[in-house]
């Protein structure tokens, strides 16, 4: 018998929040296997720069709540 997605997805929705974050990482972590190592690099070389920047004081650092309002008003244009 086939599992759809639709039954995947009810089922996953079921699970306690914290196992339904655990199977999202899961779920993003195998997507992440397709990934060229070009990119992979370069998103790296991204991640160094951005952390340099803030520990030199010269990114702009906003709370996760700051940055959910952000992309809410995004969204809401």
């Amino acid at each position: 018998m086939t599992v759809t997605l639709e039954q995947v997805a009810r089922q996953a929705l079921e699970l306690p929040g914290v196992e339904r974050g655990l199977l999202a990482e899961m779920m993003v972590e195998s997507l992440d296997q397709d990934v060229p190592p070009a990119i992979e690099r370069a998103w790296l070389h991204e991640a160094q720069r951005r952390l340099a920047e803030a520990r030199a004081g010269t990114a702009k650092v906003v709370s996760p709540e700051e940055a959910r309002e952000h992309i809410e008003r995004i969204l809401q244009r």
